[in-house]
């Protein structure tokens, strides 16, 4: 995705956010049930994308944390992370199969990212009947305002 193209997708995204928690925030003596869905892959910055993303959800009332690997099995430190954080989480795994990642020389952008691991958390909200709350996909390398915890 172009630069700038990222940003505007980044801003729209914030702004859906700032939305939908207005719209449903409108009578404040009832905050609605959030699950933050976050699909992750191994990566160089994946642990203080995740560390970050914790600091911004560790003030948020009624949430719920799903993170899904893009892995054949979950990993050992983000099992021990997510229990260290004192947050609400699912922790799941759901491996992205090779005819949907982008051969080597192909542009990653014209591949679906994440998808295995969105329907992943879909089936697993699916299975124990959510049916109340907001579901929002806030992946790992989005840059989120800090207003979106308050």
């Amino acid at each position: 995705m172009h630069f700038n193209q990222r940003i505007l997708f980044t801003l729209i995204n914030v702004f859906l956010v700032v939305l939908i928690i207005i719209l449903l925030f409108q009578d404040n003596s009832k905050s609605p049930y959030i699950y933050a869905v976050t699909p992750t892959y191994d990566h160089v910055t994946q642990k203080s994308e995740l560390v970050r993303l914790w600091g911004l959800l560790q003030n948020v009332e009624n949430l719920k944390w799903i993170v899904i690997e893009d892995k054949e099995s979950r990993s050992d430190w983000i099992a021990d992370f997510l229990s260290e954080t004192g947050l609400s989480y699912v922790h799941l795994h759901a491996h992205t199969p090779d005819s949907l990642r982008a051969p080597e020389g192909e542009p990653k952008w014209k591949y679906p990212r994440g998808i295995e691991q969105r329907n992943k958390a879909l089936t697993w909200l699916r299975s124990h009947r959510v049916h109340d709350g907001v579901v929002y996909f806030m992946d790992d390398d989005n840059t989120y305002h800090p207003e979106v915890s308050n």
